[in-house]
């Protein structure tokens, strides 16, 4: 009997020695294909065409969209040309059926060219890493969740319509580096009432449009696509999205949202997937 148990015993610490062992490996393989993202990141960098925000381009755009950049932009304030995010939050890993779990991530986000990448891990039961790279650059969308950094877990494919998904989370995101969304980055901005408008960013071949809506205090609430590539099943669908906004703060003289929710409209039912925290950004700036 006593034999019996040590081989048990001798067993489960072989295992889990393997289990830390293939964890550890995984890590650092993620790691690497995270370098590997951010260098093509970087080497789409270019200077942007005006440094510094001046408020007479606000002029001619719709009232809500001017009363919103005059609120979180002082004149002369210099462009965000990089911005470095850290982030922590929950994801709901069964939207159907809702099971959240905690996150933290980071991420690099560019605005010449425009582009990011999202370097989360979700944790499942607290010892199994669910590794996500979500990004943008040069005109192509990536979307890598993997379990562990070993097993990729539904993937999607590189298409068109991932990369218009993965630039319409760039702009969506653009209130926490504002000064993206200004007519001389390219923005084109239209009119629709008081409290709305519609906005289509343009990165070469590649657009999206996004309706925006503004809350009592002037300040962006939420950011809606009307048709963005998800994921069910084994397959790809189109349908709506949007980004809610919140916890608006003074960061580097811009007042930005600290908090947001992501959501599917599937049936004319929000369903959220993610809530997250901005817990620390710094920016780089275009110089003279």
């Amino acid at each position: 009997m006593d034999v019996w148990i040590y081989g048990v015993a001798a067993l489960g610490l072989l295992l889990i020695a393997v289990f830390a062992l293939m964890r550890w490996l995984g890590r650092k393989r993620w790691n690497v294909a995270d370098r590997a993202l951010l260098a093509t990141l970087e080497a789409a960098r270019s200077a942007p065409p005006v440094t510094r925000y001046n408020a007479n381009e606000l002029k001619g755009l719709p009232p809500p969209v001017s009363r919103y950049f005059r609120k979180v932009l002082k004149d002369g304030q210099a462009m965000v040309s990089a911005v470095d995010i850290s982030q922590t939050g929950v994801f709901n890993m069964r939207p159907e059926r809702t099971q959240w779990v905690p996150f933290v991530a980071t991420q690099r986000v560019t605005t010449r060219a425009p582009g990011f990448v999202w370097n989360a891990c979700i944790k499942l039961l607290g010892v199994v890493d669910v590794f996500v790279h979500d990004g943008y650059s040069r005109g192509k969308g990536t979307l890598q969740p993997s379990v562990m950094g070993w097993f990729a877990l539904g993937a999607m494919a590189d298409t068109e319509s991932l990369a218009q998904g993965e630039l319409a989370r760039y702009v969506a995101e653009a209130p926490w580096y504002p000064t993206a969304l200004l007519p001389s980055q390219g923005v084109h901005w239209q009119a629709i009432d008081d409290r709305r408008a519609r906005l289509t960013f343009y990165d070469g071949d590649i657009s999206i449009t996004c309706l925006v809506i503004f809350n009592a205090d002037h300040l962006i609430e939420t950011l809606r696509v009307e048709n963005r590539a998800a994921i069910s099943g084994k397959l790809t669908v189109m349908m709506p999205w949007e980004a809610r906004l919140s916890g608006y703060q003074y960061r580097h003289g811009m007042l930005l949202p600290l908090k947001g929710e992501a959501a599917w409209i599937k049936q004319g039912q929000r369903r959220p997937y993610w809530r997250g925290t901005i817990t620390r950004i710094s920016f780089e700036f275009a110089t003279d």
